[in-house]
Formats: C-alpha cells, sequence, structure tokens
C-alpha cells in the first residue's frame, strides 16, 4: 500500500531530496466482467475550465494505466448515460490513444481531449496526467509533454455531481466497450498547482502526492483494500470482478 504526503524540495527534513518513490499496488479489471462502481460522479471535483486561475491554481488528473488491449472505446471510465453516450469518459483507441472527455447532458456542450497516435502502449506501465490552468489543458504521458487535440464546443469536462461513475466498462455496459488491463493511484485535485515530479520519479516510479488545499480523490490499493483515500466523497464503492494485478508501477 501507498502511503500518502509528499515533501517539498527545499522544505523540511529530507526535503533536499525531494518527493521519494514509493510502494504502489495496482488492480486488475479482465475485460468482461470486472467494474468498480460508485454511487456519484467523481468529476464533480473538477471545476470547469474558465474558472480563475488565481483563485483555483491549476486542476489535475493522474493515474497510472497497463492496458493488455487497445479496442475502439474500450473504457477506463464513465459516468451516466444520455441515451448511449456517457456524460464523462477516459476511453482508448485502437490507434494507440486515450480520451478524457465530457459530452454533455445531450451530446451537446461536448470537450474531448486525445493523446497523439501511439501514445498508449500495451503491456507495461504508464503514468498519464492532464492538467489545465484557466482554459488550457496540458496532457503528460510518462512525464512528457504529449501533442493532443483538443475538439468541441464545450468550455469543461465536468457534469451532474449526482452521476454514478463506472471504472473498467462504459456506463452499464451499454454496448460493451470493457477495459481489459490494470489501473494504479488514480488521484483527482480540485485546487493544486502542481507538475509532473509530484507524481512520477526521474526514475519512472510512483511517489508521494502532494496534499491539496481542497477536495479531492485519491483513489489507491490491491483488490482487497483499493478505496478512495481523499476527502471528497463519490458515494458507496462496489467492487465486481476485481482482482490483483500481477506487477505495479513501483516494481
Amino acid at each position: 500500500m501507498s502511503t500518502f504526503g509528499y515533501t517539498v524540495a527545499g522544505f523540511g527534513a529530507g526535503a533536499d531530496q525531494g518527493p521519494q518513490e514509493i510502494t504502489v499496488d495496482a488492480i486488475d479489471f479482465n475485460g468482461t466482467t470486472s467494474v468498480v462502481r460508485y454511487a456519484n460522479n467523481i468529476f464533480q471535483y473538477i471545476p470547469a475550465e474558465n474558472a480563475d486561475p488565481h483563485t483555483d491554481f491549476t486542476h489535475t488528473i493522474s493515474f497510472w494505466i497497463k492496458p493488455e488491449t487497445l479496442t475502439n472505446f474500450d473504457t477506463l471510465i464513465s459516468t451516466d448515460a444520455y441515451n448511449t453516450f456517457p456524460s464523462n469518459e477516459m476511453r482508448f483507441r485502437s490507434t494507440g490513444q486515450i480520451d478524457i472527455g465530457y459530452n454533455g447532458s445531450n451530446n451537446s456542450n461536448v470537450r474531448i481531449i486525445t493523446s497523439s497516435a501511439g501514445s498508449i502502449t500495451t503491456g507495461s506501465w504508464q503514468h498519464i496526467m492532464l492538467t489545465w490552468n484557466d482554459t488550457t489543458p496540458t496532457l503528460y504521458i510518462d512525464g512528457s509533454l504529449d501533442s493532443h487535440s483538443s475538439i468541441g464546443n464545450g468550455t469543461d469536462i465536468t457534469a451532474d455531481a449526482t452521476d454514478a461513475t463506472d471504472f473498467g466498462q462504459r456506463f452499464n455496459d451499454t454496448g460493451g466497450y470493457d477495459y481489459d488491463g490494470c489501473l494504479a493511484e488514480f488521484y483527482i485535485d480540485l485546487n493544486y498547482y502542481t507538475n509532473t515530479t509530484n507524481f512520477r520519479s526521474t526514475a519512472g516510479k510512483p511517489v508521494q502526492v502532494p496534499t491539496p488545499i481542497s477536495n479531492y480523490f485519491y483513489l489507491t490499493g490491491d483488490s482487497t483494500t483499493w478505496a478512495n483515500q481523499g476527502n471528497g466523497s463519490a458515494g458507496t464503492q462496489t467492487l465486481t470482478d476485481i482482482t490483483d494485478c500481477a506487477d505495479s508501477p513501483s516494481d
């Protein structure tokens, strides 16, 4: 299990070493029946993209993935669907890309951020981090800036806080699109100015994540202990057919 904390370089005992690597666990989705469900929308902790950066700082999503397959629209996370369109989703493409998007309440006000072709690979751990300040999203993959695209007329990737959230499938498994692979250290921060070194060391390992100023949603653990360690709540958690991943990004 990981520990929660943060060492700021230049402050405190041992601070000259910066953020330290930590041991983490990971969970495995089987690509057919595995799902982690929350009663409410985890994306409620993300403010509108046009929020005042002087007040709200930079907002962050950070997580580790290890896909076993990449098929069009295999879904890592989605929230309640309007008709067949999840209001929020993170999904993969067979071209080695990840979409992070908001489809609105009626597939309108759409905003989708898509990583560059070939940026996502199978069989190995990758660190994904999306930050944005005001209306400018920035995507990092394995600590390097990705030349992502951002499309649609939407102003944010937020949604109704009462929408339920599924990890591992399109919500309610509408049309399949199940994620086959592992996940570790999923983190949404409402109100913290951050950078990749807060989450990933120069050796490519997880490091202690920063303590945020306001609400945050932080999932970590193995199949037995996987739970939210943050102070934001997404309601009841239910795990179905989740197993331990054979390895983790800290191995």
